[in-house]
């Protein structure tokens, strides 16, 4: 995220580049989300034997992205 935002500096010489990378940053975060759904799920079928409360858990909100406001 830091090289892209450097990248957005110098926008019209790196088009391709921060697409590159933006397209990177978005695989990961579906992988990462796949990933942590997949776990919650499977942690609450082998402790309760049922999905409700992993359901629950997963509309909790995920910040992906800080907020850099002062």
């Amino acid at each position: 995220m830091e090289e892209r935002n450097e990248l957005l500096e110098k926008r019209k010489d790196n088009r391709q580049k921060i697409a590159n990378i933006s397209k990177k940053i978005q695989v990961s975060i579906r992988r990462h989300r796949k990933k942590e759904r997949l776990n919650i799920l499977k942690e609450q079928i082998e402790k309760t034997g049922g999905i409700n409360k992993g359901l629950k858990q997963l509309k909790e909100y995920t910040q992906w992205i800080p907020n850099s406001y002062g």
